[in-house]
């Protein structure tokens, strides 16, 4: 019903030239990346800079394959942006003629960034009911995130509620993680503060938020080849996990039909619902819809599976077996 949150991957700018070209050539290539349009001749030829070619052809490569777990890192040459590159950068001749407009006519509260008082240097965007917007020319963009606060925080841990995540699985992503991807695992040795818990999962949680953490603002992300799950709960306290149940909400024929196509086309693992099986009862639609979705959405949650079935379903946080 909604569009996605949208997420760009353009080149970083600290990067050095070698590196961006040995990322583009590699997006353009093996990563199958389409760059036709930035072809001598083609209509995203121009700019013709290194940084911008490679952005196109980075971002191009992330839309691609995102929700197969590409990711918007190709060694630390690219980030991730909620701006569109496509829309020039405002200027500060643009910006100082936004802001006068916001804290003149636009009657936005601009009294505390005025000298002396401890605020940030943002004006107040307070007339959104009465329907204004956060444009200002282009001067401005949105965001999900407070800016008067620490950014949104989210940790990386192994997922244990996937049953496609085995132990070989988690223990490559470890090995990858404490190698090649430069996480850092010096705490999780033996005698250092956080071998114990000493599990393969809390060591591969550790590992994988370590990356997460370090790579994050450069494209890195928690994949781990499905190994790994985001989490906004903190890990240190307590797990966070999610159930996919039937919308209580949703007629009979919705259900059924959604019931139907998870433990056909779906995939989900529906034997155990089935007649003289152990989830049989409670026999219900609600129940063995529940049950079919929750399969499925486990099982590929991690490979771009969500919990919609057509809104037929519905994400919940409470273990729907203590009900």
């Amino acid at each position: 019903m909604f569009a996605e949150y949208e997420q760009r991957c353009i080149a970083d700018p600290q990067r050095s030239d070698d590196e961006l070209q040995a990322a583009l050539n590699w997006a353009c290539g093996s990563g199958d990346a389409d760059c036709s349009k930035i072809q001598v001749n083609q209509p995203c030829y121009y700019q013709n800079t290194l940084k911008d070619h490679a952005s196109y052809a980075f971002n191009s490569y992330f839309q691609k394959f995102k929700h197969r777990g590409g990711s918007c890192f190709f060694r630390g040459s690219a980030i991730t942006t909620e701006a569109d590159p496509t829309d020039p950068q405002r200027s500060d001749d643009e910006l100082q003629a936004a802001l006068n407009w916001a804290c003149g006519s636009g009657d936005a509260d601009c009294s505390k960034i005025q000298t002396m008082l401890p605020m940030p240097s943002t004006a107040t965007f307070r007339s959104s009911s009465r329907g204004g917007s956060c444009f200002f020319r282009g001067s401005a963009i949105t965001t999900e995130a407070d800016p008067m606060f620490a950014e949104y925080e989210q940790w990386c841990i192994g997922s244990i509620a996937d049953p496609q995540s085995s132990d070989d699985e988690l223990q490559a992503a470890l090995n990858w993680a404490c190698g090649s991807g430069g996480a850092d695992c010096s705490k999780i040795q033996v005698n250092q503060p956080c071998y114990y818990p000493n599990t393969l999962k809390d060591h591969a949680s550790y590992a994988f938020n370590s990356y997460f953490q370090k790579f994050k603002h450069r494209g890195g992300s928690c994949f781990f080849r499905g190994a790994a799950i985001t989490t906004e709960a903190d890990p240190m306290f307590a797990e966070y996990e999610q159930w996919c149940i039937a919308d209580p909400q949703s007629s009979d024929d919705e259900l059924q039909a959604a019931l139907n196509w998870a433990c056909g086309s779906g995939g989900a693992d529906c034997s155990k619902i089935q007649v003289n099986q152990p989830c049989y009862y409670p026999n219900t639609l609600k129940d063995h819809a529940s049950y079919a979705f929750n399969s499925y959405f486990q099982k590929f949650k991690h490979r771009g599976g969500s919990c919609f079935f057509r809104g037929a379903a519905i994400t919940t946080e409470a273990d729907p077996r203590k009900f």
